[in-house]
């Protein structure tokens, strides 16, 4: 059995500056989620929730406190919940009937029935919905804070892991990146003794979780996270200290789960004595009432928190921003490589939109790894041209926080073989944002890919098929110095995320007329090329006319499309980038989806 020590029942003095009516608030918030709860578990009973019902029995002292020590109201302060962390969005605002319509999949709920349990958001009130995968939300939330940061925003995020959380890379990453950063960012660890059945000794080898904050060099600090009080006043002081540019706080909470990892977890693994004296001598709620030393209202308070549950709803999920930007004229001017037509794109929209900002590895005093942001970072700053740590994941998913809050991030891979190590956050968490959030993710991930420079393995990848059938991403990989800056400014003005890429051999070898800085190419616009008499006899036995497509954003080629090149050419030939199969043109040539009135033209 753990240890009862770190959880002593004996409480310091109510913290100075909670007033009484501060007081009974807190206590309103512990009743109505420990209320809420219940009426979710009848509901689940009778099988009107849709999904999984997780309990924070025992657990809404530290939702609750820590919760209360952030701004509120008008520019609040931005926190991203777990599973069992409803009582945190309940005094950010959130209110009863739409967590009741989210937990039953309604079409009136925050996510009209898209997403399940807490996993919904509402900025304007100050929470943001996690995603299942554990650690994820740790550098999105470092993105958020970093946003505040750029425009000096007296802000702070606050995002909570389970210990289960602490053993994934991506919260390593995130919580190394928001160091290295100093972001205002508070991070609540939770220390639930049991992540799903896993006891912390087989899951850690640490006793304490704010051994793993120090060694990133964060100040950490572990309190008895079933004292209400004791939780917020650490919180307080975390809060106080990441907003006046102390960087990033950590506050461990040592708690206990008293319920399964979900309703349906009867808690097999769990000694019955272990439970019950967490039940009976660490209540957070009766704890808390006990402190006060105040039972008369208790009944009074009780009925109004129950009662709390009809509060009318507003909608919760956040309205994306409008549409993309239109053609512009595109007076000609001196030839540039497809590297210099990146760059100026790039500086344009810096000097453009202040809400641009670059961060990748490399990309500030030293200009990048192919020197496309040489210079960047002495005309527009380190704030704006940030040199992160080696974590493509960290990059990415600070780029999307940031991107939530009205930021425009263009983040770099060094090389694009690398993005592999961000798939996760891009495809589970980025890709779904608008879909089961309704959150604008405006960010650009851009970087060098492709052969013929001898970089072997590792350098030398094409990964646009990875991501080709992944709905809510957008690739663009442009072929000319023209499109190079066209579309690189197209995709930062894109309020949904674009994968950019830059085929390295291209950089140096090609030129094109430049354009000013108004010169904009819309990503779906098919260009032609005619090119007669060109040689193809490594697929057809003739010389015939091949006519070439360049389709700037890659997306599966209309039938119309196909049909006219059918037509015109009297073949349909496709020539993959290297690596072959796996490179996009093995899907675009796939034969199962080639219809079947072609082949009377071939």
């Amino acid at each position: 059995m753990p240890s009862r020590a770190a959880s002593s029942t004996q409480s310091p003095p109510i913290p100075a500056g909670l007033t009484r009516a501060q007081l009974l608030e807190i206590y309103r918030y512990l009743r109505l989620t420990r209320t809420l709860e219940e009426r979710l578990t009848a509901l689940y009973r009778q099988s009107k929730v849709i999904g999984g019902l997780f309990r924070s029995l025992g657990q809404e002292g530290e939702s609750v406190g820590s919760a209360y020590a952030l701004a509120r109201g008008p520019d609040p302060d931005i926190l991203s919940p777990l599973i069992r962390n409803l009582g945190s969005m309940l005094v950010m605002g959130a209110e009863p009937i739409a967590i009741l319509r989210q937990y039953m999949a309604k079409a009136e709920g925050p996510t009209r029935g898209r997403e399940l349990n807490v996993h919904f958001n509402d900025l304007e009130k100050g929470y943001l919905g996690q995603i299942s995968h554990l650690g994820d939300m740790v550098p999105v939330m470092a993105g958020i804070a970093l946003s505040f940061k750029l425009r000096g925003e007296p802000r702070v995020g606050l995002v909570y892991v389970g210990d289960g959380a602490t053993s994934t890379g991506t919260f390593h990453e995130g919580l190394n990146f928001a160091a290295v950063q100093k972001v205002p960012l508070v991070v609540i660890a939770e220390y639930n003794r049991w992540a799903y059945s896993t006891p912390p000794e087989k899951q850690f080898a640490v006793k304490d979780l704010v051994e793993k904050a120090k060694g990133y060099g964060i100040p950490a600090v572990t309190v008895d996270g079933n004292d209400v009080l004791a939780v917020y006043e650490a919180t307080k002081l975390a809060v106080e200290r990441a907003r006046r540019g102390h960087g990033v706080q950590f506050v461990e909470v040592k708690t206990y789960r008293r319920k399964g990892h979900a309703e349906h977890d009867d808690q097999h693994y769990v000694p019955k004595d272990e439970l019950d004296w967490w039940a009976k001598e660490n209540d957070p709620v009766d704890r808390y009432v006990k402190q006060l030393g105040d039972r008369s209202g208790d009944r009074c308070l009780h009925r109004r928190a129950a009662a709390a549950g009809g509060i009318c709803a507003g909608r919760c999920v956040r309205r994306p921003a409008g549409g993309t930007a239109t053609l512009v004229p595109e007076p000609l001017m001196a030839d540039v490589t497809y590297l210099e037509a990146l760059r100026q794109g790039l500086w344009e929209e810096m000097e453009r939109d202040p809400s641009v900002f670059i961060l990748g590895e490399d990309v500030g005093a030293y200009g990048g790894a192919f020197k496309v942001t040489e210079g960047f970072a002495k005309k527009f700053g380190e704030a704006r041209v940030i040199d992160t740590p080696i974590s493509e994941a960290a990059i990415v998913g600070a780029a999307a926080g940031a991107a939530h809050m009205g930021m425009r991030p263009v983040a770099e891979m060094q090389f694009i073989d690398f993005i592999s190590c961000a798939y996760d956050m891009l495809t589970n968490y980025v890709a779904t944002a608008r879909y089961r959030a309704g959150l604008a993710t405006p960010i650009v991930v851009r970087g060098p890919c492709g052969g013929y420079v001898r970089g072997g393995p590792f350098h030398s990848q094409n990964p646009e098929a990875a991501f080709f059938h992944t709905p809510g991403l957008k690739i663009v990989y442009p072929a000319t110095a023209r499109d190079a800056k066209g579309l690189i400014k197209a995709s930062i003005r894109d309020e949904d995320p674009v994968i950019y890429l830059e085929h390295k051999w291209l950089y140096r070898r090609i030129k094109h007329a430049e354009h000013d800085d108004q010169h904009y190419v819309p990503k779906d616009e098919l260009d032609w090329w005619a090119k007669e008499n060109d040689p193809v006899d490594r697929y057809v036995k003739q010389l015939v006319q091949h006519e070439w497509v360049e389709e700037r954003e890659l997306k599966a080629i209309d039938d119309r499309v196909k049909v006219e090149i059918d037509q015109a050419t009297d073949a349909c030939i496709d020539e993959p980038l290297p690596p072959g199969e796996s490179a996009l043109g093995g899907v675009y040539a796939d034969p199962p989806a080639v219809p079947r009135h072609w082949y009377r033209s071939l």
